[in-house]
């Protein structure tokens, strides 16, 4: 839908296990938007996006910021990666990606450290005034599809529907996966470093989703909470007003 964003798309038309479903334009999950073209600031407007959401760290928000039309509102939650940014310097300094933690540590980490950031998410989707709203990080894959998949939750889908929406992103990176590589190996060529065919090989599968991932996210809410919807009303502080709320304006 978008020229400079290949991840970015409607939460709408998941099924509900009442029978209802989610409303298309009023919630979008994707990547960051600092390649956006003019006809893609064009599209934002026609969509009357109103509200960004910017999971990123500072640091990587500072290196790629996100191009907006002028009307929207941007709000930073900052969710912090599991890598410190002085390490993945270190790693593209060495091309060496062989410590890069795994994905399941790095998704129960993000429900475990930052449920302040998820339950802010989740009231600003039930504000009628912040939407249609756009969530992001980085790739759109893991802090948004964390966020994607409590969203979706909260309306009532099944998690082997939200684990389908998760799963989307490898069919929209994909195809760009190389691109996006050759763009990392060209600015470390400018830092003065070479990206080897193996960390090539390492970054190529980082850009990629796997449902074990999302599935370490979903035992880490089980063991904190003893299900999603614990979780949801434990540790975000989702109470059923919130969620009534959600599922009254976005369910039809």
């Amino acid at each position: 839908m978008l020229e400079g964003q290949p991840n970015f798309r409607d939460l709408g038309g998941y099924p509900t296990s009442d029978g209802s479903s989610v409303v298309s334009g009023q919630l979008y999950r994707s990547g960051d938007f600092s390649a956006l073209t003019q006809r893609d600031l064009h599209r934002l407007e026609e969509l009357g996006i109103r509200t960004v959401v910017d999971l990123r760290s500072e640091p990587e928000a500072a290196a790629r910021p996100d191009r907006l039309p002028a009307a929207v509102n941007y709000r930073p939650l900052r969710l912090l990666p599991a890598v410190d940014n002085a390490s993945m310097e270190e790693m593209f300094r060495t091309g060496d990606f062989r410590s890069f933690p795994s994905w399941e540590t790095i998704y129960r980490s993000g429900i475990r450290d930052h449920p302040d950031v998820f339950a802010a998410l989740i009231r600003l989707a039930a504000d009628p005034q912040a939407r249609p709203l756009v969530f992001h990080c980085a790739t759109g894959k893991d802090r948004t599809g964390i966020g994607a998949a409590l969203l979706l939750s909260v309306l009532g889908v099944a998690w082997s529907e939200v684990e389908k929406d998760y799963l989307r992103s490898n069919a929209l990176l994909g195809p760009g996966k190389a691109a996006m590589v050759d763009r990392i190996a060209r600015e470390m060529e400018q830092a003065g470093m070479r990206l080897e065919d193996e960390a090539r090989r390492q970054l190529e599968d980082m850009l990629l989703v796997d449902v074990a991932f999302l599935d370490a996210a979903h035992d880490e809410m089980a063991q904190l909470a003893g299900s999603v919807d614990g979780y949801l009303l434990t540790s975000l502080g989702i109470d059923e007003s919130v969620a009534d709320s959600l599922r009254s304006q976005l369910l039809r």
